[in-house]
């Protein structure tokens, strides 16, 4: 501890002999590596930090050459670090976005230096899956490009939560159709639509006679199966 700041420093030891040969003393060369230390321990925690976020993130060189990526990429892409160093992130490309979109992309990314956005994603056993990325150039402190550094989310599990949700709101548990508040929006949608084009629609009622008899006498799980089956046939 230096005027209250930690220091390190890197000696080396020596003896001193005097003119008997007798070690007299000890000698120490030191060199002061506080500043490397503290690079080291700055590159430590940024390794560290990039292997152990829950999010993929991988670089790529000024070509869009992957140079890196971190364990969360390497799960979410299917792909071993090793076949992903050297490659393009086209491999990951879907066929859900037409070229356009890559062209927006890139002319974004030159631009303003970065871009996000959804995107449909390919893993390497061929699956499909939503991606949130956020793509940002790195460069240096005059301002000369470096790399690109990409963070990856994989949305299926939002997504399919979503799907759940939306299917709860508006499906029927039993039965898997329209219930009444999808019903009332479809009904909506088809009146604006009849009286602008001037046209008409019917609406069809179907009841099950003496269904309250057969909850009452053989249960109510034999109604629901009931229910089920109609659903099926209609």
């Amino acid at each position: 501890m230096i005027d209250g700041y930690e220091k390190y420093f890197d000696a080396i030891k020596y003896p001193i002999f005097d003119n008997k040969n007798v070690v007299s003393g000890l000698g120490v060369v030191a060199m002061d590596i506080t500043d490397i230390k503290k690079e080291r321990d700055k590159i430590y925690l940024n390794t560290t930090v990039f292997d152990t976020v829950r999010d993929g993130i991988f670089l790529t060189d000024k070509n869009g050459v992957i140079i890196n990526a971190n364990k969360s990429f390497i799960k979410i892409t299917g792909y071993a670090k090793e076949e992903i160093i050297g490659m393009n992130p086209r491999i990951m490309k879907s066929e859900k976005h037409n070229e356009i979109f890559y062209q927006e992309m890139l002319q974004r990314l030159e631009k303003r230096g970065e871009w996000q956005g959804e995107i449909w994603n390919k893993r390497k056993n061929g699956e499909v899956y939503p991606a949130f990325i956020s793509i940002s150039t790195v460069k240096d402190e005059k301002g000369k490009f470096l790399n690109y550094i990409a963070i990856l989310e994989d949305l299926t599990t939002l997504k399919e939560s979503e799907e759940n949700i939306q299917k709860l709101s508006n499906y029927d548990i039993l039965t898997g159709l329209p219930n009444q508040l999808l019903f009332k929006d479809r009904l909506e949608q088809a009146v604006i639509h009849a009286r602008k084009h001037g046209e008409m629609f019917t609406i069809l009622q179907i009841d099950i006679d003496n269904f309250k008899l057969i909850n009452d006498t053989f249960g109510y799980t034999i109604g629901d199966n009931l229910i089920k089956k109609a659903a099926d046939r209609i």
